[in-house]
């Protein structure tokens, strides 16, 4: 039998249900943000839609406080009294989010006995930096694979905000030399996007 020096795995909906923990967390946090806002709850979700579209990303960071509603209130009450006044918000998407992100039945076990035979793990996924390693790191796979393709990050990515604790953590405690940044028109379904990843792994496929 060939031996197996390289495995790239796909992260999200192969690994876990990306699913099932980002829209139950999006919506907990639009639900009590129209709340504190007292504002239109289809008008939110139209302008949020919005935002995703223009940075062509669903999971923008703090894409809430991008939305015109939002904007409205930082013009009138000044940008820090809104974030706090939205923190409960965000707080609610992150604990939601956690509580519901995990892996697939017997998938830590599998990719586990994979590297005790030698193979070299690598993660492949769509997402931008900030969302691929951070659920790297709250799964508890930093270990696991060598390193993890990601789509690049933008300038934009980073919120202007008056507290450290809203800025997406740069490596969220995974070192950086393990997260390789993809150009953003690099994409799964491409065979040319698993193409690249083998040639910098330096993989045999022969």
């Amino acid at each position: 039998m060939k031996h197996v020096d390289l495995a790239v795995f796909d992260l999200d909906n192969t690994l876990y249900d990306w699913y099932a923990s980002f829209l139950p967390a999006f919506y907990s946090m639009v639900d009590i943000a129209v709340d504190l806002l007292g504002c239109d709850k289809k008008e939110l979700l139209r302008q949020l839609k919005a935002v995703h579209i223009r940075h062509h990303d669903v999971e923008h960071p703090y894409a809430l406080f991008e939305t015109d509603i939002v904007q409205a209130r930082v013009s009138a009450n000044g940008a820090e009294d809104v974030w706090r006044l939205l923190d409960p918000a965000f707080h609610s998407f992150n604990r939601v989010r956690k509580a519901e992100l995990r892996l697939f039945p017997d998938i830590r076990e599998t990719l586990d006995q994979l590297k005790r035979r030698g193979i070299r793990l690598v993660a492949f996924t769509d997402s931008k930096y900030f969302a691929a390693v951070g659920r790297i790191a709250r799964l508890e796979l930093g270990d696991v694979f060598e390193r993890v393709y990601c789509r690049e990050k933008s300038v934009s990515e980073l919120p202007t905000s008056p507290f450290d604790g809203y800025r997406p953590q740069p490596i969220y405690n995974l070192s950086a030399t393990k997260v390789s940044e993809l150009p953003a028109n690099e994409a799964k379904t491409d065979p040319r996007v698993l193409q690249d990843i083998v040639q910098r792994e330096k993989a045999d496929v022969a």
